[in-house]
């Protein structure tokens, strides 16, 4: 099996020791980041299993780098802003018009006179106008910018971010946006491609599912219905593995999504239990929006789509360790005499 990074530990600034060293310009990951770079990482931690106990021993101990994660993740996709900005209806036209169809028979029978107190209690009641936002030009030009800059900028975040929660599972020194930049330029081009497969697929998957609901109507479409949720559940387990496959091995892109497919099923238990912590955290989240608006809205910006990363790798990344590396490296062990 072919790895990117031959020692399975190289990472950018591995490289950078056999260069003569230069004075650098501290940017500002690096000046938030420098304490959480330099924290040492015990021998335990390293050879520690990947079970569910140690799970939140090693989260609690690198929440820090989850949340700059987060934090880059949605910085570096930028254009989910731009995509934000069309479903706020920022730069809609308003207008005027009669929320219900009861609008017009009401009003037609107050002008022909027919006023009676039902009438105008029924008046009161849906003869109210109510504004709403129409697209116009400038909504569509950014909602195409978004969108188009999203597939060329998702899938590179994507594989910068796995790389860096990567090393944190592994229980490897991180030097944050230097590692990200790192694993984002050197799998550039086959980040892009699996992020449009990955952005496209996700689209269909949950278009089809909107189509299947709003049409049950018989057996057949109970089936296809049901068939849709049961690829979305799939895909949605494969996505553990997709960006991990990209950045780890030297794979073509048809192999990587085969192989994850595959450990989508090799690692039932260890996905099955991600997949739970997963929806429990989207719930979460989901009900804390409920409850007190403004912290449900800050929490996807600061920590739960950085721990749902994390939750994946976790889970992930000690299967593939398991199946793709570890047979291999010690078919290259030499023989003690």
């Amino acid at each position: 099996m072919k790895k990117k990074y031959p020692n399975m530990s190289a990472s950018s600034h591995d490289e950078d020791t056999a260069l003569p060293q230069k004075k650098k310009r501290r940017n500002l990951f690096d000046l938030l980041y420098n304490m959480g770079n330099t924290k040492e990482i015990t021998e335990d931690d390293r050879k520690a299993p990947r079970n569910f106990a140690f799970f939140f021993k090693l989260t609690g101990r690198n929440l820090g780098r989850i949340f700059y994660a987060n934090l880059l993740f949605l910085l570096a996709n930028f254009p989910i802003i731009l995509i934000a900005l069309f479903f706020a209806k920022t730069f809609h036209s308003p207008g005027v018009t009669p929320p219900s169809p009861l609008f017009l028979p009401l009003a037609g029978a107050r002008e022909f006179g027919a006023v009676s107190p039902d009438m105008m209690t029924l008046w009161g009641v849906f003869g109210n106008s109510a504004t709403i936002y129409f697209p116009t030009v400038a909504s569509w030009i950014v909602l195409g910018v978004g969108i188009l800059l999203l597939l060329f900028t998702f899938g590179p975040v994507s594989i910068g971010v796995s790389y860096v929660l990567r090393n944190v599972v592994r229980g490897e020194p991180i030097f944050f946006w230097k590692d990200f930049w790192y694993a984002l330029k050197k799998n550039l081009r086959q980040g892009i491609l699996v992020g449009i497969i990955d952005l496209f697929l996700s689209f269909m998957l949950v278009y089809d599912l909107l189509f299947c609901f709003r049409n049950l109507s018989d057996f057949f479409s109970g089936m296809m219905f049901w068939a849709t949720v049961f690829m979305i559940l799939i895909y949605f387990v494969m996505r553990f593995y997709i960006y991990l496959l990209t950045l780890t091995f030297d794979l073509k892109i048809w192999q990587i999504f085969k192989n994850a497919l595959i450990f989508a099923f090799l690692g039932f238990k260890r996905n099955i239990l991600a997949f739970i912590g997963t929806i429990l955290l989207i719930v979460l989240n989901f009900a804390v929006l409920v409850v007190y608006m403004p912290i449900g809205i800050v929490l996807p910006l600061v920590i739960t789509v950085g721990l749902c990363m994390f939750i994946s790798i976790y889970a992930a990344w000690p299967k593939i360790k398991e199946i793709m590396i570890d047979p291999y490296e010690s078919e290259e062990e030499p023989d003690e005499l």
